[in-house]
């Protein structure tokens, strides 16, 4: 079950005495219970395997924990999961993704770290109930915090790890080097844009081929910097294989002929991605005066200002459905070889010029798990197939 909060916490309570001989240790400098919560939510619950008794975290040095967020900073605040990095595929996101990694000996908590763009999503997951650890981590709900409110979080803690690190005699570390070079590489403009790529690559800093992120650099110039960020969460291409795709396989859309935006749509942080979908496709269905009914090709075509045989065609187009418009008249590449999967991608790409404001001249339909399409998603299922109609026909809700 998902939760939302708005402030994530970080916070260790010290070791009370530290030997004076274990000040030559950064993790011993750092070393105390470490809790992580968000609002009243504490995702480091774990019971004493020999006491049964309950405690707010595990005891943990601080300074490893600080060093896994700010090394793993970017990919950790705009890398989605994508199909390209499910499990089986890419042992790499979960080892930037997942606590448990830190390793170096210590019991960490299970808590996977995802960002879809403009939120937070943390999920805490149980550890192994072993009777040789000392602690077992309970797990919990799944929390979502807007990613400003993450960015606030890391930077308080990592602050303090510094602080505490600095009154322990430990003021020159690869930590507070980092650290330092992280703030210059978030304050200046156009690197944050190139480690934002890498990261939705699936790249650590400076891993990514620096041809592929100059040729998104360069698309986005031309075609948008936030379609282009989608774009590279899923199968980047050059600004140049856009065209030529639009040219062979797309179909003349001239969106000032088609439905309006829809001013007041809910976008953003404050809003779940398929509850800002949700809402807007009603509210499109409200305007148009289309109740719970169906939607027909030519109303759906209409509204998307395509041309009708677009969901009858068997023209395919390679990996994503997108819309361009460079000029007088867009046109529009859907990408399935099935007239309800093209419906599908249509409705999507009405649903991007609908909710999202953006003068771009691209509106990219991907496989990743952004909040924008996610959104995508949302809006399309509930406009060609709203709920409540779908309700009035099952017999009951049983399993089966």
């Amino acid at each position: 079950m998902e939760q939302t909060g708005m402030t994530l916490r970080i916070e260790t309570k010290w070791a009370n005495h530290i030997p004076s001989a274990a000040r030559d240790s950064e993790s011993e400098a750092t070393l105390g219970e470490l809790r992580i919560g968000v609002g009243a939510t504490t995702l480091t619950e774990a019971a004493d395997t020999r006491t049964k008794a309950l405690r707010q975290g595990g005891n943990l040095p601080a300074s490893a924990f600080a060093e896994w967020l700010v090394g793993n900073w970017w990919r950790l605040r705009w890398e989605p999961m994508t199909q390209r990095n499910a499990r089986d595929q890419r042992l790499g996101w979960y080892l930037a993704h997942e606590t448990g990694s830190i390793g170096d000996g210590w019991l960490w908590p299970n808590i996977l770290v995802a960002s879809d763009g403009t939120r937070v999503a943390l999920r805490p997951a149980p550890s192994a109930n072993s009777a040789s650890e000392p602690l077992r981590y309970i797990g919990g709900a799944t929390v979502v915090i807007p990613a400003p409110a993450w960015e606030q979080g890391v930077d308080d803690f990592v602050e303090r790890v510094l602080d505490r690190l600095a009154s322990s005699g430990h003021a020159d570390t690869d930590l507070a080097t980092t650290w330092a070079e992280l703030h210059e590489e978030r304050k200046d403009e156009d690197l944050a844009v190139y480690r934002r790529f890498e990261a939705c690559l699936g790249f650590d800093v400076d891993v990514a081929p620096p041809e592929t992120v100059e040729s998104l650099l360069e698309a986005s110039k031309a075609l948008g910097s936030a379609a282009m960020t989608e774009v590279a969460a899923d199968e980047p291409m050059p600004a140049a294989e856009f065209r030529g795709i639009a040219q062979r396989s797309g179909f003349a859309s001239n969106a000032e002929n088609g439905a309006s935006e829809l001013a007041d749509a809910d976008y953003g942080f404050h809003s779940a991605p398929w509850r800002a979908g949700v809402n807007a496709a009603r509210q499109l269905r409200q305007r148009e005066g289309l109740a719970d009914g169906p939607v027909g090709d030519r109303q759906l075509a209409d509204l998307c200002a395509l041309e009708g045989r677009a969901f009858s065609s068997a023209r395919r187009s390679g990996s994503m459905a997108f819309a361009l418009r460079e000029g007088a008249v867009g046109r529009m590449v859907l990408r399935s070889r099935w007239r309800t999967g093209r419906r599908f991608e249509a409705a999507r790409l009405l649903a991007d010029r609908m909710v999202v404001h953006k003068q771009e001249a691209l509106r990219p339909a991907t496989s990743a798990h952004t909040y924008r399409q996610r959104m995508q998603r949302a809006f399309a299922a509930e406009f060609l197939c709203p709920v409540e109609s779908l309700v009035e026909c099952l017999p009951d809700f049983s399993d089966e």
